[in-house]
């Protein structure tokens, strides 16, 4: 009878070192924080770019165009607060923020 041969490790142990849990988050083992990574990466940068095409004068001449044709406001930012309607106009359905609200100068 032949002896067993030798154990060998596998020739891809590389890739599980890759997604070893000690490599995967930040250093010194503090938690991930998935929320601002998000509002940093994806949200901050959408939101910015979406404000520069809204306030921009082609971007106004296309979202009238949109708002007209849907019939409703779907793109664009909403009016300030006044003495009238404190609160402000709302922002668009789809993307745009809603107005300041209103704040009286009077003491």
């Amino acid at each position: 009878m032949t002896a067993a041969s030798a154990a060998q490790a596998d020739e891809f142990d590389w890739i599980a070192d890759l997604f070893d849990p000690l490599f995967s988050g930040p250093a010194l083992g503090e938690a991930l924080d998935w929320t601002t990574m998000v509002d940093q990466w994806l949200y901050e940068p959408l939101h910015t770019s979406m404000e520069n095409w809204i306030s921009s004068d082609f971007g106004a001449m296309v979202n009238g165009w949109i708002n007209t044709s849907a019939g409703q406001f779907l793109i664009g930012d909403g009016t300030d607060g006044t003495a009238e309607n404190p609160d402000g106009g709302n922002g668009g359905l789809w993307f745009g923020d809603g107005g300041n609200g209103w704040d009286s100068t009077e003491t």
